[in-house]
């Protein structure tokens, strides 16, 4: 159970931990990991609430596994070092930015990542929205890569994709948008790679990209102008 007192919140021993949310929950501050075993928060399965005051931290040795629905809000800049799961309209809101350093999954109908400000994916790890999961975010600075499921969206809210450099991964066989338009719609330079895979994806006009330097694919189900 997770302390219901409004205080810095630790989950993390050298013999590992399970913590199960199975009540709805106030704290200042959460860190999840940082021991030498794996330290793991859980809904198992129920929904709940867990509001955090300030920032949410999970250390490579964290993992959150949110099975159930539950809501989950932080009121300041969060980081994933470890790995997280929202799943079956389970969802995370930052007010802030967050950066991703391993991988962040929101998957099924209702499951929802929002960040209000920037959201960095840095190098060779992962966020991934499947099966009509969805993620908002102010904004994107990807170096690691992207996958949007079919039937799923990522929506930004900041300005568009115009350079997409080495090391950095889209995949998109759902919706990839800014505005009602697509995020790539700006797009001039690949060093990375794109993959575009839905008919919800559009660059428009596909002379903007200027220079390819990577691997620009676009399967015969997109919509490229």
């Amino acid at each position: 159970m997770v302390s219901t007192a409004y205080f810095d919140t630790t989950i993390s021993s050298q013999n590992g931990d399970i913590v199960t949310l199975d009540t709805s929950a106030a704290v200042k501050s959460l860190t999840v990991g940082g021991g030498s075993l794996f330290s793991d928060l859980t809904d198992n399965g129920y929904a709940q609430s867990l509001t955090i005051g300030y920032g949410l931290h999970v250390a490579t040795t964290g993992e959150v596994w949110l099975t159930g629905g539950t809501v989950v809000t932080a009121g300041a800049d969060s980081s994933n070092q470890g790995s997280m799961l929202l799943s079956n309209g389970s969802s995370l809101s930052v007010s802030g930015n967050f950066t991703n350093s391993f991988i962040l999954e929101t998957e099924g109908a209702g499951s929802m990542l929002n960040v209000t400000q920037l959201f960095t994916n840095t190098a060779t790890e992962q966020l991934r929205i499947d099966a009509g999961g969805s993620a908002s975010l102010g904004g994107l600075d990807n170096a690691g890569s992207v996958y949007v499921g079919a039937g799923s969206a990522l929506t930004l809210n900041g300005c568009v994709i115009s350079d997409v450099p080495h090391g950095s991964q889209y995949t998109v066989y759902g919706t990839f948008n800014l505005g009602g338009q697509s995020a790539f719609r700006n797009l001039s330079s690949i060093e990375g790679s794109v993959n575009l895979n839905g008919q919800f994806v559009n660059i428009e006009p596909i002379y903007n990209i200027t220079r390819v330097r990577g691997n620009f694919r676009d399967e015969s189900a997109s919509d490229v102008d």
